[in-house]
Formats: structure tokens, C-alpha cells, sequence
């Protein structure tokens, strides 16, 4: 497989406003019922771009990946070709003034005869499964701007019996947005937590902000964790193959964890929000893995179970499904002999994050 790197956008039907928050680029074949939506803000999307069913399958697709804001949508219409449907798409963006860079029909979207080999390219290119909807298929990836990428789409359209199935990804190309989040060495030595924003209606009740760091704009406290004096292990590596085990770095001191919920954010604008956050204040890091680097395995469901059991060291209960996307940090900076740990993890699940976050000041026992 080849890959690229870069930032684009992803659609399907009659054109409207180009605003991926108020609706979708395109607007929905009429009598489509939506199936599924994902809205991911600042999130790093790999489209397919070209795809050879003549190439060794390794070579056969090709890759890009692009950073925006980022619409998943799954949509069955009933008793229309899949041809129509491409057609009606194919036309809006034209219209619209994308180009279309790669589209393949038919025999062309299959990756061989068998079965798994027809579904191939739906489901690699589509954010959600196609299911049985991979007959007569269509395959379309365009971009909007010449000098600077503003757009891209990709449309996977197929049929099963009577009814046509559409993926659609849609990509508003952009920069992510930083400074969201505030770290504040100072406010630890505070009586009162400058950098606690008012809680929202959903925080769990008697819970509140680390006084070290803001929380995401958006976000609400789910769980909550507080111990004067504990013990605990920091992951410091991932998973290891043959003992199942994580390294771990022992510290004590006082102890809080946290859990809170962010919608339709991706891990990556939160990750690099938090880690920007802290370095500004001086923290360097321990360690740190995202997404496949924070397993050493290949099979998915293996790769699964290692990244929720690095995630639920940090928990206070478990990150259940949120291991989609993973982003882990563990940074620390050390100021009058006292050492102050931030590690998070953050994971997502159906366009929704949760991030977990430690914080550790170390500092000798104080007898009473």
C-alpha cells in the first residue's frame, strides 16, 4: 500500500453551502435514509486515492491522508441504481468546482473475484462498513483547490437486491486549532483554581478540575478520583507480547484522575491541545505511542485489548469502547525538588472522545 500525507475534505449529491458544521458538503439522494453520521473535529483522515485491482494486492491502493474537520454518513436508498446515485453525485461536484482525481466502476472497484475481494475497496475506503451493499459499485475521490487543497470527497456507492448503499466522507481541510487548554505550575500552590472553568450540569457531582490544567472547551467530568499520598504505576511502554505486561514507572505523592467526555472532537486535536499545553509550562516527555504504536501486534483484535489495557491503568473504572484513535503522553517537570506528573490518554468511539488524565505531585509524607 502507498501512503501520503496531507490535509482534505470528503462529500455526496446536490451541492450546498460549503460549511461542514451547518450540513453536509452534499446534500443527501433524495428519500436517502441516514444509516450513520460521524462529525470529528481536527481529525487526521486517510482517504483512498487510486485504486489498481491489476497491482499485487499489497500495491493495489493507494493512500492520503488529510486534517480538518471530518463527516462520516452512511445512507440506504431504496429502488434507484447505483449508477443513478454516482451519477447525481458525480455531476454536484463537478458543479460545485471539485475535480475528480480517481473514480473506478464495476469490475474496476474489485480487488479480485471472491467475495472478500469484492468487498475490498468498500471497506478500506469507507469509514463505516458497506455490509452487502458492494454490487455494481462506484468509487469516486475529488479535492477542491489548486495551490491549496480546500476539500476532498470520497463516495463509495453499491447495491445489494433492491437497495443502494452510500459512504461518504467529507473533509473541510484546516489547520487544528490550539491553545484550547491551559497548564498553570502556580495555580498548584493556589487556594483556590483559577484554571477551572464552570462546571457544566453533566460533571459528576463533587467533582472538579485539576488545578494544573483547564479542561477541553466542551468537555464534562464523567469520573472522578481523588487520593492524598497513593501509590501508583505510570505505563512507560506498551504491552509486551510474551509477558503481557507494561513497563511501568512507580511514583508517589497526591493523586488525581480523571474522566471526561468531549463530543465530536477528534483524540488528536485534544492530544496535541494538552501536550502544547504543557510544554509551554515546561513539562517534557516520558513517553509517549499513538494509535498503532501503542501495540506491538498486528492482529486488530490483539492491537485492541493491548491499547484498553494501557488505557485502563488510567481509568478510574475503564475506557470500555473508547480505544479507537488512542493517543497516550507521559510528561513531567521538576521544580523545588517537587516532581509533577500529567499523563493522558484519550481515545475515541463513534465520534466521541474520552480522555483520561492523571496527574501526580510528588513530595515527602508529612507526619502528623
Amino acid at each position: 500500500m502507498k501512503y501520503i500525507t496531507r490535509l482534505v475534505i470528503v462529500f455526496a449529491c446536490s451541492f450546498s453551502t460549503f460549511n461542514i458544521q451547518a450540513k453536509p458538503f452534499l446534500s443527501p439522494y433524495p428519500g436517502a435514509k441516514l444509516q450513520n453520521k460521524v462529525m470529528l473535529e481536527g481529525e487526521q483522515t486517510r482517504l483512498v486515492t487510486n485504486f489498481d485491482r491489476n497491482a499485487k494486492k499489497a500495491q493495489q491502493l493507494t493512500f492520503d491522508s488529510f486534517i480538518g474537520s471530518t463527516n462520516h454518513y452512511s445512507y440506504d436508498i431504496k429502488n434507484v441504481a447505483s449508477l443513478k446515485v454516482t451519477k447525481n453525485y458525480q455531476k454536484a461536484l463537478i458543479k460545485a468546482g471539485f475535480t475528480i482525481n480517481y473514480m473506478c466502476l464495476l469490475d474496476e472497484c474489485y480487488s479480485g473475484e471472491s467475495y472478500e475481494n469484492k468487498k475490498r475497496l468498500g471497506e478500506e475506503s469507507s469509514y463505516f462498513s458497506p455490509g452487502n451493499a458492494f454490487r455494481n459499485p462506484y468509487y469516486i475521490y475529488a479535492t477542491k483547490g489548486t495551490d491549496k487543497l480546500e476539500a476532498a470527497v470520497t463516495l463509495y456507492v453499491g447495491q445489494y437486491k433492491n437497495k443502494t448503499g452510500v459512504q461518504l466522507t467529507t473533509i473541510d481541510i484546516k489547520e487544528i486549532e490550539t491553545g484550547l487548554i491551559i497548564a498553570d505550575l502556580s495555580a498548584l500552590k493556589k487556594t483556590t483554581n483559577e484554571n477551572s472553568n464552570k462546571a457544566p450540569k453533566k460533571d459528576k457531582k463533587g467533582t472538579q478540575d485539576h488545578p494544573l490544567l483547564s479542561r477541553y472547551p466542551g468537555s464534562y467530568i464523567e469520573d472522578f478520583k481523588q487520593v492524598d499520598y497513593e501509590e501508583f504505576s505510570i505505563p512507560v511502554g506498551v504491552v509486551n507480547k510474551k509477558t503481557k505486561q507494561i513497563p511501568t514507572l512507580d511514583v508517589t505523592g497526591d493523586l488525581t484522575q480523571i474522566t471526561y467526555v468531549v463530543n465530536n472532537v477528534s483524540s488528536l486535536k485534544i492530544y496535541h491541545n494538552y501536550v502544547g499545553a504543557l510544554v509551554k509550562e515546561g513539562f517534557e516527555t516520558v513517553f509517549s505511542c499513538q494509535k498503532s504504536s501503542c501495540s506491538k501486534n498486528t492482529n486488530k483484535r490483539k492491537i485492541r485489548d493491548d491499547i484498553k489495557q494501557l488505557g485502563d491503568i488510567l481509568a478510574v473504572e475503564s475506557i470500555y469502547n473508547y480505544s479507537e484513535q488512542p493517543r497516550y503522553q507521559v510528561m513531567k517537570k521538576v521544580l523545588d525538588d517537587q516532581t509533577t506528573y500529567a499523563v493522558f490518554f484519550i481515545g475515541n468511539y463513534q465520534g466521541h472522545s474520552r480522555i483520561q488524565l492523571v496527574v501526580i505531585q510528588t513530595k515527602p509524607l508529612q507526619l502528623v
